[in-house]
């Protein structure tokens, strides 16, 4: 995990997409009316903009860290290398999971102490219904898994049927 999360910090394009334009998307959205998102007050375009900057800044991670990391991966033999190691393939899809998350938690702290130095002070509620929702889709995540692989899948085929049908219903 810390190796691939070292590596995701490493590459210039994906701080910029994973800090720098969720950052400045947030300031600017926020702080000008250069788009109009229906919001007058800057409390109400910031209890618009802080979440969706938030939902730019997880999506943007997975992509980046699934599409651009893997390609430099691939790129400068890093995969082949990695193939001749005694890791399995769950190890290396678990590495870059943990990565991920811990780059995801990190944005998600930058980005509501920024929004909460603006002046966003989000609903306890509604953070309570997204741990819930988030933990409660782990869990079932898991189930889903471990059905497959009772089922007699192997672990990589029953880790992609599962992740693939359970996000579906979360997005």
């Amino acid at each position: 995990g810390r190796l691939e999360l070292t590596m995701l910090l490493r590459n210039g394009e994906q701080l910029l997409l994973t800090v720098v334009l969720p950052v400045g998307l947030l300031l600017v959205l926020t702080l000008t009316d250069v788009i109009d998102i229906g919001g007058g007050t800057r409390t109400e375009r910031l209890d618009v903009v802080v979440p969706s900057m938030v939902a730019l800044a997880i999506l943007s991670t997975s992509f980046t860290a699934l599409a651009i990391q893997t390609g430099f991966e691939r790129r400068y033999g890093v995969l082949r290398r990695v193939g001749t190691t005694p890791l399995s393939r769950s190890d290396v899809l678990g590495g870059k999971a943990v990565a991920v998350l811990v780059v995801e938690v990190a944005q998600i702290l930058l980005l509501g102490a920024i929004g909460g130095a603006l002046g966003w002070r989000p609903e306890a509620v509604g953070l309570l219904l997204l741990i819930g929702t988030v933990v409660n889709n782990g869990i079932v995540m898991l189930a889903h898994v471990n059905h497959y692989r009772n089922e007699g899948l192997t672990r990589y085929d029953a880790m992609l049927r599962g992740c693939r049908e359970r996000l579906r219903p979360i997005m």
